[in-house]
């Protein structure tokens, strides 16, 4: 049975977004192992009105943590809008998630004006744009407090004592100067 509680998505969001001038990245999360398959519907907002006249692409896994499923696809159209909505199947069980919620696989419940994600409109101002500077940059995270301590009375309480020859785990806290 599928965990609708595990479902989400979120338009507008690192879940749905521009990634380039004719690319769209659509993202959504299910509990872990729960779901065999997922299918994004979609379509220009302005020219569905039934089911049929949706496009249907098939969406990857693209990760999992300990909980979590997370499954991507990337859509290109010929118009910057797009309505969209998920059909999610697990053995003989298939769903519909949509901006409401999940609906059972049945078209009653299923209205294209208003049940659909919806990105209106696609504009190049709302992409993200690294500047060109960025990819030949060589970055350095320096963290002063895994250099050795030259003040040990500045060291706070459960700081471990500085040693050159040990690897720290993520946790320690070496208080270096």
């Amino acid at each position: 049975m599928i965990d609708k509680a595990a479902i989400y998505h979120r338009p507008d969001s690192e879940f749905a977004y521009m990634f380039d001038s004719k690319t769209v990245h659509i993202r959504i999360r299910t509990k872990k192992d729960n779901v065999d398959k997922i299918n994004i519907m979609h379509g220009d907002p302005y020219l569905i009105y039934l089911p049929e006249q949706l496009m249907t692409s098939p969406m990857i896994k693209i990760a999992s943590t300990r909980w979590h499923d997370y499954w991507q696809v990337e859509l290109r159209g010929p118009h910057r809008r797009l309505s969209y909505l998920f059909e999610l199947v697990a053995g003989e069980e298939k769903i519909f998630f949509t901006d409401i919620g999940a609906l059972k696989d049945d078209s009653k419940h299923l209205d294209l004006t208003f049940n659909c994600f919806k990105l209106p409109y696609l504009h190049e101002a709302d992409r993200f744009k690294e500047p060109k500077w960025v990819k030949d940059t060589v970055w350095y995270h320096i963290f002063p407090e895994r250099f050795a301590n030259g003040d040990p009375s500045l060291s706070p309480e459960g700081a471990l004592a500085w040693d050159a020859t040990i690897v720290p785990k993520s946790r320690d806290f070496l208080a270096g100067t």
